[in-house]
């Protein structure tokens, strides 16, 4: 298709999704557009990252109180609060859904595009020598599966 083939198509994509009843939808978003994004929420203080697994949960609320410092740059975008951090990279594999009726954005990596091993159960992996602040550098860390 041309380009104004795949416009008119991206057009007329909402409309098709809800007669079919489809409430996840991807967003044709690229990284540096991830990126973006997750600057722009974390900054103006919307809404709360949650990373893990169900029964493993980490929580970074962005709440308009709480004073939070971000830093972007290519492909990732760090924020630091008084009692946490947080760090998400982006890469290719990454994918933004969005759910109708104005739900929750949610990052994800399809499995087939993922080689990494899967756990069910939080794995200790270790000490953390990339963590975000130097002092917590022989912290352990952990996989949430």
């Amino acid at each position: 298709m041309d380009d104004h083939q795949r416009d008119e198509v991206w057009r007329n994509l909402p409309a098709r999704l809800s007669q079919l009843s489809i409430r996840v939808r991807l967003l044709p978003w690229t990284p540096i557009e991830v990126v973006g994004w997750a600057q722009e929420t974390v900054s103006d203080r919307r809404g709360t990252w949650v990373t893990g697994a169900p029964g493993a949960v980490a929580e970074f609320p962005c709440t308009p109180e709480r004073r939070i410092d971000v830093d972007a740059g290519e492909g990732s975008v760090i924020a630091r609060a008084a009692d946490a951090s947080f760090r998400l990279r982006v890469s290719d594999k990454i994918r933004a859904f969005t759910f109708a009726d104005g739900g929750p954005i949610v990052l994800g990596m399809p499995k087939g595009r993922v080689n990494m091993p899967s756990h069910t159960a939080v794995q200790t992996l270790g000490t953390d020598a990339d963590a975000i602040d130097e002092a917590h550098r022989n912290d352990k860390l952990f996989d949430f599966g």
